[in-house]
Protein backbone atom coordinates (compact mmCIF):
# COMPACT_ATOMS: atom_id res chain seq x y z
CA UNK A 1 0.00 0.00 0.00
CA UNK A 2 1.38 3.33 -1.00
CA UNK A 3 1.80 6.12 1.87
CA UNK A 4 0.22 9.11 2.62
CA UNK A 5 1.19 11.32 -0.51
CA UNK A 6 0.53 14.34 2.20
CA UNK A 7 2.54 13.38 4.65
CA UNK A 8 2.26 12.89 8.67
CA UNK A 9 -0.63 14.50 10.21
CA UNK A 10 -2.57 14.27 6.51
CA UNK A 11 -1.01 17.86 5.79
CA UNK A 12 -0.08 18.48 1.69
CA UNK A 13 3.66 18.82 1.65
CA UNK A 14 4.84 21.66 -0.45
CA UNK A 15 6.91 21.24 -3.47
CA UNK A 16 10.01 23.52 -3.13
CA UNK A 17 10.59 25.88 -5.78
CA UNK A 18 12.32 25.68 -8.48
CA UNK A 19 16.18 26.63 -7.94
CA UNK A 20 16.47 30.36 -9.99
CA UNK A 21 19.53 29.94 -12.83
CA UNK A 22 22.55 31.83 -12.97
CA UNK A 23 21.76 35.65 -13.33
CA UNK A 24 23.91 35.42 -16.70
CA UNK A 25 21.35 32.48 -18.14
CA UNK A 26 18.34 34.35 -16.78
CA UNK A 27 19.53 37.69 -18.13
CA UNK A 28 19.86 35.49 -21.63
CA UNK A 29 16.29 34.14 -21.42
CA UNK A 30 14.61 37.31 -21.06
CA UNK A 31 16.90 38.87 -24.24
CA UNK A 32 15.76 35.84 -26.07
CA UNK A 33 12.10 36.44 -25.19
CA UNK A 34 11.92 40.17 -25.45
CA UNK A 35 13.56 39.86 -29.21
CA UNK A 36 10.95 37.45 -29.93
CA UNK A 37 8.10 39.48 -28.93
CA UNK A 38 9.86 42.63 -29.99
CA UNK A 39 9.54 44.29 -26.87
CA UNK A 40 13.93 44.43 -26.21
CA UNK A 41 13.80 48.42 -26.18
CA UNK A 42 11.22 48.24 -23.31
CA UNK A 43 12.78 46.55 -20.68
CA UNK A 44 14.54 49.60 -18.89
CA UNK A 45 10.52 51.10 -19.42
CA UNK A 46 7.89 51.40 -16.02
CA UNK A 47 4.49 50.00 -16.39
CA UNK A 48 3.47 53.50 -16.95
CA UNK A 49 5.61 54.55 -19.56
CA UNK A 50 3.67 51.23 -21.61
CA UNK A 51 0.69 51.32 -23.72
CA UNK A 52 -1.67 48.93 -23.75
CA UNK A 53 -0.37 46.55 -26.68
CA UNK A 54 3.08 47.29 -24.96
CA UNK A 55 1.85 45.61 -21.56
CA UNK A 56 -0.28 42.93 -23.11
CA UNK A 57 3.65 41.60 -24.80
CA UNK A 58 5.06 42.10 -21.31
CA UNK A 59 2.64 39.96 -19.51
CA UNK A 60 3.20 37.35 -22.43
CA UNK A 61 6.84 37.46 -22.02
CA UNK A 62 6.57 37.20 -18.04
CA UNK A 63 4.80 34.14 -18.45
CA UNK A 64 7.11 32.84 -21.74
CA UNK A 65 10.73 33.49 -19.82
CA UNK A 66 10.00 30.72 -17.17
CA UNK A 67 11.11 27.31 -17.78
CA UNK A 68 7.78 25.20 -18.33
CA UNK A 69 6.71 21.99 -20.14
CA UNK A 70 3.45 23.38 -20.70
CA UNK A 71 1.68 26.97 -20.78
CA UNK A 72 -1.75 27.84 -20.65
CA UNK A 73 -2.76 30.74 -22.42
CA UNK A 74 -6.36 32.42 -21.59
CA UNK A 75 -7.15 35.15 -23.87
CA UNK A 76 -3.68 36.32 -24.58
CA UNK A 77 -4.72 39.15 -27.42
CA UNK A 78 -8.17 39.88 -26.47
CA UNK A 79 -7.43 43.38 -25.43
CA UNK A 80 -5.35 44.44 -28.74
CA UNK A 81 -6.73 46.20 -31.70
CA UNK A 82 -7.22 44.02 -34.82
CA UNK A 83 -3.33 45.13 -36.61
CA UNK A 84 -1.48 44.33 -33.67
CA UNK A 85 -3.91 40.81 -33.30
CA UNK A 86 -2.75 40.06 -36.58
CA UNK A 87 1.00 41.13 -35.63
CA UNK A 88 0.87 38.72 -32.27
CA UNK A 89 -0.77 35.81 -34.06
CA UNK A 90 2.19 35.50 -36.23
CA UNK A 91 4.78 36.03 -33.53
CA UNK A 92 3.40 33.86 -31.43
CA UNK A 93 3.30 31.30 -34.11
CA UNK A 94 7.02 31.50 -34.69
CA UNK A 95 7.39 31.59 -30.73
CA UNK A 96 5.86 27.99 -31.12
CA UNK A 97 7.72 26.80 -33.97
CA UNK A 98 11.30 27.69 -32.03
CA UNK A 99 10.63 26.74 -28.42
CA UNK A 100 8.22 23.43 -29.19
CA UNK A 101 6.47 23.81 -25.94
CA UNK A 102 3.20 22.10 -25.21
CA UNK A 103 0.77 25.06 -25.29
CA UNK A 104 -3.14 25.35 -24.49
CA UNK A 105 -4.74 28.26 -26.20
CA UNK A 106 -8.21 29.94 -25.06
CA UNK A 107 -9.79 32.21 -27.14
CA UNK A 108 -12.99 32.92 -29.22
CA UNK A 109 -11.62 34.43 -32.30
CA UNK A 110 -11.84 31.33 -34.67
CA UNK A 111 -9.19 32.97 -36.78
CA UNK A 112 -6.54 32.47 -34.33
CA UNK A 113 -7.80 28.95 -33.60
CA UNK A 114 -7.16 28.18 -37.70
CA UNK A 115 -3.93 30.23 -37.88
CA UNK A 116 -2.60 29.05 -34.01
CA UNK A 117 -3.68 25.66 -33.02
CA UNK A 118 -2.03 22.34 -34.31
CA UNK A 119 -5.30 20.62 -32.84
CA UNK A 120 -8.42 22.53 -31.91
CA UNK A 121 -10.94 21.64 -29.52
CA UNK A 122 -14.86 23.04 -29.39
CA UNK A 123 -16.35 23.32 -26.10
CA UNK A 124 -20.10 23.89 -25.99
CA UNK A 125 -21.84 24.28 -22.64
CA UNK A 126 -19.14 23.46 -20.91
CA UNK A 127 -18.32 20.33 -23.40
CA UNK A 128 -16.37 19.09 -25.71
CA UNK A 129 -18.22 19.17 -29.03
CA UNK A 130 -15.28 18.65 -31.31
CA UNK A 131 -11.65 17.75 -31.44
CA UNK A 132 -9.04 17.89 -34.18
CA UNK A 133 -6.56 19.20 -37.05
CA UNK A 134 -7.53 22.80 -38.19
CA UNK A 135 -8.20 20.50 -41.65
CA UNK A 136 -10.88 18.47 -39.81
CA UNK A 137 -12.80 20.87 -38.18
CA UNK A 138 -12.80 23.18 -41.41
CA UNK A 139 -14.01 20.26 -43.75
CA UNK A 140 -15.56 17.50 -41.39
CA UNK A 141 -17.08 20.02 -38.63
CA UNK A 142 -19.53 17.77 -35.93
CA UNK A 143 -22.69 19.79 -36.66
CA UNK A 144 -24.01 23.44 -38.02
CA UNK A 145 -23.12 24.90 -35.24
CA UNK A 146 -19.02 24.51 -35.38
CA UNK A 147 -19.88 25.20 -39.38
CA UNK A 148 -21.08 28.53 -38.25
CA UNK A 149 -18.19 29.42 -35.74
CA UNK A 150 -15.35 29.00 -38.47
CA UNK A 151 -14.60 31.01 -41.43
CA UNK A 152 -15.33 34.53 -42.44
CA UNK A 153 -17.90 35.19 -44.18
CA UNK A 154 -20.29 31.95 -42.20
CA UNK A 155 -20.70 28.92 -44.41
CA UNK A 156 -24.00 29.14 -45.71
CA UNK A 157 -26.36 26.74 -44.93
CA UNK A 158 -29.42 25.86 -47.47
CA UNK A 159 -32.68 24.20 -46.39
CA UNK A 160 -33.84 21.50 -48.42
CA UNK A 161 -34.99 17.97 -48.31
CA UNK A 162 -33.77 14.48 -50.00
CA UNK A 163 -35.39 13.67 -52.91
CA UNK A 164 -35.99 9.87 -53.73
CA UNK A 165 -32.75 9.71 -55.79
CA UNK A 166 -30.71 10.63 -53.08
CA UNK A 167 -30.23 14.33 -54.20
CA UNK A 168 -31.29 17.71 -52.77
CA UNK A 169 -33.65 20.07 -53.26
CA UNK A 170 -34.08 23.62 -51.38
CA UNK A 171 -37.02 24.23 -49.77
CA UNK A 172 -38.38 27.03 -52.68
CA UNK A 173 -36.83 24.25 -55.41
CA UNK A 174 -34.59 26.53 -57.18
CA UNK A 175 -31.41 24.71 -56.10
CA UNK A 176 -31.22 20.78 -56.79
CA UNK A 177 -27.91 19.42 -56.41
CA UNK A 178 -26.72 15.80 -56.96
CA UNK A 179 -25.48 14.31 -53.40
CA UNK A 180 -26.24 10.75 -53.06
CA UNK A 181 -27.22 11.79 -49.35
CA UNK A 182 -27.16 8.89 -47.21
CA UNK A 183 -30.46 9.77 -45.65
CA UNK A 184 -34.10 8.77 -46.48
CA UNK A 185 -36.01 10.65 -48.79
CA UNK A 186 -37.94 13.64 -47.73
CA UNK A 187 -35.75 13.96 -45.02
CA UNK A 188 -34.81 17.60 -43.97
CA UNK A 189 -31.53 18.61 -44.31
CA UNK A 190 -29.05 21.79 -45.15
CA UNK A 191 -26.57 22.09 -47.02
CA UNK A 192 -23.28 23.89 -46.64
CA UNK A 193 -21.27 25.41 -48.75
CA UNK A 194 -18.17 27.89 -47.37
CA UNK A 195 -18.29 31.06 -49.35
CA UNK A 196 -14.82 30.50 -50.92
CA UNK A 197 -15.64 27.46 -52.15
CA UNK A 198 -18.89 29.43 -54.96
CA UNK A 199 -16.98 30.15 -58.26
CA UNK A 200 -18.63 32.95 -60.55
CA UNK A 201 -19.19 31.89 -63.49
CA UNK A 202 -19.26 28.94 -65.22
CA UNK A 203 -16.99 26.04 -64.08
CA UNK A 204 -16.62 22.44 -62.96
CA UNK A 205 -19.43 21.28 -60.61
CA UNK A 206 -22.68 21.68 -59.93
CA UNK A 207 -24.20 25.03 -62.04
CA UNK A 208 -26.20 27.90 -59.91
CA UNK A 209 -28.05 30.56 -61.07
CA UNK A 210 -29.65 33.37 -59.70
CA UNK A 211 -29.18 37.48 -59.30
CA UNK A 212 -26.97 40.02 -57.57
CA UNK A 213 -27.82 41.17 -54.24
CA UNK A 214 -25.27 43.46 -53.09
CA UNK A 215 -21.63 43.48 -53.15
CA UNK A 216 -19.12 44.37 -50.32
CA UNK A 217 -15.02 45.34 -50.90
CA UNK A 218 -13.18 43.47 -48.97
CA UNK A 219 -9.28 44.70 -49.79
CA UNK A 220 -8.56 42.56 -52.56
CA UNK A 221 -11.12 40.66 -52.16
CA UNK A 222 -15.08 41.16 -52.83
CA UNK A 223 -17.84 39.45 -50.77
CA UNK A 224 -20.79 39.04 -53.50
CA UNK A 225 -24.26 37.99 -52.15
CA UNK A 226 -26.82 36.21 -54.38
CA UNK A 227 -30.01 35.22 -54.25
CA UNK A 228 -30.70 32.03 -55.41
CA UNK A 229 -34.76 31.72 -55.35
CA UNK A 230 -35.72 32.80 -51.94
CA UNK A 231 -32.64 32.10 -50.26
CA UNK A 232 -29.21 34.28 -50.47
CA UNK A 233 -25.67 32.48 -50.58
CA UNK A 234 -22.73 34.60 -50.15
CA UNK A 235 -19.44 33.93 -52.54
CA UNK A 236 -15.86 35.68 -52.09
CA UNK A 237 -14.07 36.14 -55.55
CA UNK A 238 -11.32 38.69 -55.99
CA UNK A 239 -12.02 42.60 -57.38
CA UNK A 240 -11.53 41.97 -61.01
CA UNK A 241 -13.88 38.84 -61.19
CA UNK A 242 -16.22 40.94 -59.58
CA UNK A 243 -15.98 44.79 -61.46
CA UNK A 244 -18.79 45.63 -62.65
CA UNK A 245 -21.65 44.03 -61.28
CA UNK A 246 -24.73 45.38 -60.14
CA UNK A 247 -27.80 44.75 -58.20
CA UNK A 248 -30.43 42.46 -59.92
CA UNK A 249 -27.80 41.44 -62.69
CA UNK A 250 -28.07 37.77 -63.49
CA UNK A 251 -24.98 35.21 -62.27
CA UNK A 252 -24.11 31.87 -62.73
CA UNK A 253 -22.25 30.35 -59.78
CA UNK A 254 -20.41 26.95 -59.47
CA UNK A 255 -19.13 24.52 -56.86
CA UNK A 256 -17.37 21.26 -56.78
CA UNK A 257 -19.27 18.04 -55.44
CA UNK A 258 -16.53 17.66 -53.02
CA UNK A 259 -17.18 21.49 -50.95
CA UNK A 260 -20.62 20.70 -49.84
CA UNK A 261 -21.41 20.05 -46.99
CA UNK A 262 -24.61 17.78 -45.83
CA UNK A 263 -26.14 18.44 -42.12
CA UNK A 264 -29.36 17.32 -40.57
CA UNK A 265 -31.79 20.05 -40.22
CA UNK A 266 -31.41 21.93 -36.82
CA UNK A 267 -33.67 20.99 -34.29
CA UNK A 268 -34.39 23.48 -31.14
CA UNK A 269 -32.49 21.19 -28.77
CA UNK A 270 -29.75 20.92 -31.17
CA UNK A 271 -27.63 21.80 -34.03
CA UNK A 272 -27.79 19.65 -37.31
CA UNK A 273 -25.27 16.94 -37.09
CA UNK A 274 -23.19 16.62 -40.04
CA UNK A 275 -24.26 13.37 -42.50
CA UNK A 276 -21.76 11.71 -44.26
CA UNK A 277 -18.35 9.79 -44.00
Amino acid sequence: MAGDPRGRGGRHRRRPPPPRPPAPRARARIGEVAELLGIAGLLDRSVGQLSNGQRQRVALGRVLVRPARAFLLDEPLSHLDAKLRQQMRAELKAIGAVRRTTTLYVTHDSVEALALGDRIGVIRDGRIVQTGTREEIWYRPHDTEVARAFGRPRINLLPGTVTPGGGFRSADGAVELDLRAEAAPGTGVLVGVRPRDLTLGAGPGHPLTGTVYVTEVLGRSVEVTVRLGEQQVALVVPRGEAAGLRPDDPVRLSVRPENLLLFEADRPERPGRRIGP
